[in-house]
């Protein structure tokens, strides 16, 4: 049975963030739905497996993916080939991407399957239906998934922007300190020159008068 789909979603991201996330293997495990595990196994290669309910049959798959045609950070093309417990599927869809202003993306895909077995026995209609649910979820993730990464962002621009802070009253507080050190040795010199030059004054006084430097200080 074939199925053919169709479509663009635009996401809050550059143009060259959403192609690496779409060449990202944790992040394809991540928002693909029913994804269990997806492994590099060669370039642009990548075994993956599968769990998914297509109205009352539900099974798992496992196949491999493989991406051709790569026009960095244009356009790719996508192939699937799996089988597994309700039937096989095998397909491909041309992935385009287009920025829109400086902070969006629109992505558009277009693409077909042959699916065949167990599953295929629900009918075009449920399948077709069931293909446009999964692209919305997998849209969906990617949405969840790239704010989940702008709030990481934030936080570590906040909890750095704390650190900074604290280290600059940190070394407020030690040149303060310093500073005070620094005045109250200068008025502690300051007051041993003021003495120094009393009795000096005094020895000069004693002097003048005819007595001994000695007989000065006892006077």
């Amino acid at each position: 049975m074939a199925l053919e789909m169709k479509g663009e979603y635009v996401l809050p991201v550059q143009q060259s963030e959403l192609w690496r996330l779409l060449n990202d293997p944790d992040v394809l495990a991540k928002i693909i739905p029913g994804c269990n595990t997806v492994r590099l196994v060669g370039v642009d290669c990548y075994e993956m497996g599968l769990k998914l309910q297509v109205g009352s049959v539900s099974g798992e798959y496992m196949g491999s993916v493989a991406i051709f045609d790569k026009q960095e950070p244009l356009h790719y093309v996508l192939t699937v080939e799996g089988q597994g417990s309700i039937g096989f599927m095998k397909g491909s869809a041309a992935f385009d991407l287009e920025a829109q202003g400086e902070s969006e993306s629109l992505l558009r895909y277009a693409g077909s399957a042959e699916v065949g077995g167990v599953v295929a026995g629900v009918g075009q209609r449920v399948l077709s239906g069931v293909a446009k649910f999964l692209a919305g979820r997998f849209f969906k993730a990617l949405e969840k998934h790239i704010e989940e990464g702008r709030q990481k962002a934030r936080d570590a621009s906040a909890a750095k922007g704390e650190s900074e802070a604290k280290d600059i009253s940190a070394t407020t507080d030690a040149s303060a300190t310093k500073d005070a050190s620094a005045t109250t040795d200068a008025s502690a010199t300051t007051d041993v020159f003021a003495a120094k030059d009393a009795a000096m004054a005094k020895d000069a006084s004693g002097a003048k008068d005819g007595l001994t430097p000695k007989d000065a200080s006892a006077a």
